[in-house]
């Protein structure tokens, strides 16, 4: 067991370092191990970056630095946090997701529009705003020294900015909306899946809902019964879900069957993600649950320390559990969590179905020739690219957003045990002891290996601190 508090002191000291880099581009390597910011031979890293997965990074940054302003108790470590998130806000404040209203048709334009719904950028970044206001980061006099803009204009301007974005990408996005809220599927291997991909506009219901409750706004008040609606579904439509012993349960009883592992796929058929689950995805469709969970419970009143309690027994907390129990299975088979792993209940990587899953978008887009599907097989979900440790190291580290749901599942003791130093077979674009150090936790292990799982480490530390978790087995 380590110190969280011991943890998340060396992201604080790793993001300090990089946050004097962070618009300083030279040849050399002038970031930090972790790549929240600043530049890695010459090309910009995390926050650093003007592409829509910045809004990402700096979203779980500011959860990171919530969850550790909550439970620090010395004062000076409390400033340093607030310095640390007005530099942050800093970074995003001329870019068009801070400065503009407008969101554009062209959704997918992150300088023009900064949030569209079938990514989960947008509602991190919103979520990370109401964290650092509602634990008390705004109302620190370090924040507001440092800081281009006063706590008033974000509490009352920005972060009603991004929700009134989110609100208006999900309209533009209706179909996609309908699709997903109607539960309709279809069916490969034995595997249901949704028509569309569910973490982006899931995180997007779920982080609106819970905004509607925390701050009152009567507005959205729609998107909170959307939104339990829509993701409730996600047991019962879009997953095959087995029991204890294994078995297919039957899809009357998906979502009424408690303690049972829920396999759901990447959804979307004209993606070449496919029907196959992924660690990265799903680790945000379960956030999502959680936080509509949470949504049920709050008011203006609440914190995000009462998460803890306000989610226990709630039926989509209990979905969310599911999904937990299906990759604490797979990895106590495999060893290891995929970003594309098997369908259903099997065993290693979605590889093996790589041919099999072309053959079923041939039969999907019939009129397309072999290299037009080859080129859509590549681009579209980047199966290939997902399945590849080297362009995406790392990928177990994904499930730090697991703690959202639950910090002491056994998946994370699993973690520590599969990716200590000591591990038999596991290389540095599993995780990364070779910038650490063998005596590093496999916390920080992680967060070495790439930066998308750094901010995830980051994340799933702080939600731990504000759930009062001291130590962790990693």
């Amino acid at each position: 067991m380590i110190s969280t508090t011991v943890l998340v002191e060396d992201m604080l000291v790793k993001l300090e370092e990089d946050l004097k880099v962070v618009k300083t581009v030279t040849s050399e390597t002038n970031s930090s191990i972790y790549n929240f910011a600043g530049y890695r031979n010459g090309q910009p890293v995390g926050i650093s970056k003007t592409a829509l997965v910045s809004l990402n990074r700096g979203g779980q940054l500011f959860q990171f630095l919530a969850g550790y302003y909550t439970r620090a108790t010395d004062i000076n470590i409390k400033n340093r946090i607030a310095v640390v998130a007005a530099k942050v806000y800093n970074v995003f404040s001329a870019r068009p997701v801070f400065s503009s209203c407008e969101l554009h048709d062209d959704g997918a334009s992150y300088e023009t529009s900064g949030q569209f719904t079938t990514d989960p950028s947008g509602p991190l970044m919103l979520l990370g705003l109401m964290m650092i206001d509602k634990q008390g980061i705004l109302d620190n006099p370090n924040f507001d020294s440092n800081c281009v803009s006063q706590e008033s204009f974000i509490r009352e301007i920005q972060i009603p900015r991004q929700a009134l974005k989110l609100d208006r990408a999900l309209k533009n996005d209706d179909s996609i909306l309908n699709s997903f809220a109607s539960g309709t599927n279809f069916v490969w291997h034995n595997q249901k899946m949704a028509k569309v991909g569910v973490n982006g506009i899931a995180m997007s219901l779920a982080t609106i809902s819970l905004y509607n409750k925390m701050y009152g706004i009567a507005a959205y008040a729609t998107r909170y019964i959307q939104s339990y609606n829509a993701l409730r579904l996600i047991s019962t439509n879009y997953g095959s879900t087995y029991n204890t012993e294994g078995t297919l349960v039957t899809t009357t009883s998906a979502g009424q069957f408690p303690g049972t592992r829920l396999c759901l796929a990447v959804g979307g058929d004209d993606q070449s993600r496919g029907a196959f689950p992924s660690i990265g995805y799903n680790s945000l469709v379960v956030m999502a649950l959680t936080l509509q969970a949470f949504a049920e419970k709050a008011n203006t009143y609440s914190r995000f320390s009462d998460l803890k309690d306000a989610i226990q027994s709630h039926p989509l907390q209990t979905d969310a559990l599911k999904i937990l129990d299906y990759y604490d299975n797979r990895f106590g088979k495999d060893g290891y969590l995929y970003e594309l792993g098997a369908p259903n209940n099997e065993a290693f990587d979605a590889s093996q179905y790589r041919d099999a899953w072309k053959a079923h978008m041939q039969s999907k887009f019939p009129n397309l020739t072999d290299i037009q599907i080859e080129v859509k097989f590549d681009l579209s979900g980047q199966f290939d690219q997902l399945i590849s440790k080297s362009i995406h190291p790392g990928q177990a580290g994904y499930s730090y957003l697991f703690m959202w749901s639950m910090y002491n599942h056994a998946i994370f003791n699993k973690l520590a045990t599969y990716y200590a130093p000591e591990a038999i077979g596991k290389t540095s674009l599993d995780i990364d002891y070779s910038n650490v150090g063998t005596s590093a936790s496999v916390s920080q292990a992680f967060a070495a290996t790439s930066e998308a799982v750094a901010v995830r480490v980051a994340s799933g530390l702080g939600i731990a601190l504000i759930q009062d978790v001291s130590t962790v087995g990693l």
